[in-house]
């Protein structure tokens, strides 16, 4: 019969492609997100401050990074460290 090929067409390809085109782009975008918001990048962190799975936080290390931020003098940053070694024993 005529309407079983109805929409069996020379444009029938275009229809079918620019679907499994946009899924696929749905698809790369879904995976793309989800890999931005877990990784370590938009914590703060950097991959070369990864160790062992944990990212280097103490206090020194923090100080060193205000101090080359500009955050802190070099009085400050040594004033600080002092006391945080003072506090820990050290």
């Amino acid at each position: 019969m005529y309407w079983d090929h109805m929409y069996e067409t020379d444009w029938s390809w275009l229809g079918a492609g620019s679907m499994m085109l946009f899924w696929v782009v749905i698809v790369a975008l879904a995976v793309w997100a989800i890999v931005r918001l877990t990784s370590v990048r938009s914590i703060g962190g950097d991959a070369s401050e990864i160790r062992d799975g944990q990212a280097e936080d103490d206090p020194e290390t923090i100080l060193e990074r205000r101090l080359a931020a500009g955050d802190i003098t070099i009085a400050e940053y040594r004033e600080l460290v002092e006391e945080l070694r003072h506090r820990a024993g050290v």
